[in-house]
């Protein structure tokens, strides 16, 4: 708002049966968002599935595949906090890139419905020794890729793409990585 402060209000509660069950790695499975038009709520499941739900009612609507899982298994997974850019990280050291799209469906003037669309984006090879990515996280800015994999719990894989090249390190730090993420301009957060 430009003169009064933001506030933020509930506007409602959604329960949604997932895959994801207590006990699972759920603290990995970030990847949560929904529509502008609160229509769709969609989250990426351990059995390599992004699940799309209702808002409205909850109920499973339907999923789509992520892309280039092949025999591995979704570890982790995480979303830009704009762009609805979505990673999942799997058991082989990639990560998945994709980006959910929707399309709003008029009858008239007034929304009936979304079309929604799953884009694969690349796979990438964060870490060379195919470690399954604990946590992921993943920007994508002004023609750059950057995409980093938690993969020892003091040792992050970071792989980024420059415009031109694809490029690779592993970093590291004495203390337990608990938390990692991607921010503006490639910068790696990594809390302990």
């Amino acid at each position: 708002p430009l003169f009064r402060s933001a506030r933020v209000t509930g506007v409602g509660r959604t329960q949604i049966a997932t895959g994801v069950a207590p006990g699972d790695a759920a603290a990995n499975l970030r990847a949560v968002g929904v529509d502008e038009y609160n229509k769709y709520l969609y989250t990426v499941e351990p059995a390599g599935r992004v699940a799309f739900f209702r808002v409205e009612s909850g109920e499973r609507a339907f999923d789509v595949a992520v892309p280039g899982l092949q025999q591995t298994t979704v570890t982790s997974s995480s979303r830009t906090v704009t762009g609805h850019h979505v990673a999942a990280g799997l058991s082989d050291g990639r990560a998945s890139l994709m980006q959910v799209q929707y399309e709003p469906q008029y009858e008239g003037t007034t929304l009936k419905d979304l079309t929604v669309k799953v884009v694969s984006g690349a796979i990438v090879a964060v870490d060379p020794g195919r470690r399954p990515l604990r946590q992921v996280s993943y920007v994508e800015q002004d023609g750059q890729r950057f995409v980093a994999g938690l993969v020892g719990d003091t040792e992050i894989a970071y792989a980024w793409h420059d415009g031109s090249a694809d490029r690779q390190a592993a970093l590291h730090t004495p203390h337990r990585i608990r938390q990692i993420r991607i921010g503006r301009n490639g910068a790696l957060l990594a809390g302990t």
